[in-house]
């Protein structure tokens, strides 16, 4: 099983476009504040350990619907994946993952 590719998103870029996978993503930035992102990296394992529940409580229809609407094999951008739980769901269904997070604590739980 390939690795989630991990990246942490430093500074937010202004609104514009990026190509992923050779789609245009156009995006209108609104900047998280630094005091959310510090906050998110001082509670990342509590937060990791509050949450790790979500896919016992949600039901995984819900990923296997959105997994049947992805080409087999495709690649799927996680924005604000956190620790990554639901990239490696997503990478055991057979996808390619990239995980993106403004918080580097959450990206180094992946």
């Amino acid at each position: 099983m390939n690795q989630i590719t991990k990246q942490v998103a430093h500074k937010k870029p202004p609104k514009g476009a990026f190509v992923f996978l050779g789609l245009t993503v156009y995006y209108e930035h609104t900047q998280m504040d630094s005091k959310t992102i510090d906050t998110y990296n001082k509670r990342a394992r509590e937060y990791d350990n509050e949450t790790s529940d979500f896919w016992q409580v949600i039901p995984r229809t819900i990923v296997d619907r959105f997994v049947s609407s992805i080409p087999a094999k495709g690649t799927v951008l996680d924005v604000g994946s956190g620790p990554g739980r639901d990239g490696l769901i997503l990478q055991g269904k057979g996808l390619e993952v990239v995980c993106l997070d403004a918080s580097v604590k959450m990206v180094e739980m992946c």
